[in-house]
């Protein structure tokens, strides 16, 4: 009779601190990431009507929650404002010169037949820093850009952040073999 091992194959925990966000277009977001996270995934039920009971049947779609980063501000704005400006570029309010702005912030966009979308990675590291895996999300794009505070009664050694919060098409778990 084979011994049944119920040890788990690692028992180091997942740290809240141990992330890397990866993403090229917008390389000084990437530096001063604060907080992301991994985005829900929900698969609402269909529900089968009966003449007793209705029953939960497991759906074929499934909707994937937002990607939410926090950065500190630079004191240019060149994050806060490549944000920006991706965001008009492809809402264009004011003109369609905007749509051109989106080429202008990265190299990444410059041959991309579309602007609107970019890549974006969270990597996520053991409790010695090896990369263990990441979260590829394609086609992101920004939806929510937060505004900036400024406040004459905060410490002026706090840095100021600011969120935003992506949409994309959908997100893969690639894992690194060690």
């Amino acid at each position: 009779m084979v011994a049944i091992n119920r040890n788990p194959p690692t028992s180091n925990q997942l740290q809240p601190t141990k992330f890397q966000v990866l993403f090229p277009r917008v390389t000084t977001v990437t530096y001063f990431c604060q907080r992301a996270n991994i985005p829900s995934l929900e698969a609402d039920p269909i529900i089968q009507g009966t003449p007793f009971v209705d029953l939960p049947r497991p759906r074929d779609k499934v909707t994937y929650g937002s990607f939410d980063l926090e950065f500190i501000l630079d004191e240019e704005l060149w994050g806060w404002q490549i944000i920006h400006d991706w965001i008009r570029g492809y809402t264009f309010p004011c003109s369609f010169d905007e749509y051109k702005n989106m080429y202008r912030e990265s190299i990444t966009t410059l041959k991309s037949s579309t602007p609107q979308y970019s890549d974006a990675y969270l990597q996520v590291l053991s409790a010695v820093n090896v990369p263990k895996f990441k979260i590829k999300f394609v086609n992101v794009f920004p939806v929510y850009l937060s505004e900036i505070d400024f406040d004459t009664t905060r410490d002026a050694n706090l840095a100021m952040t600011a969120k935003v919060q992506f949409r994309y098409h959908l997100y893969n778990i690639e894992r690194m073999i060690n």
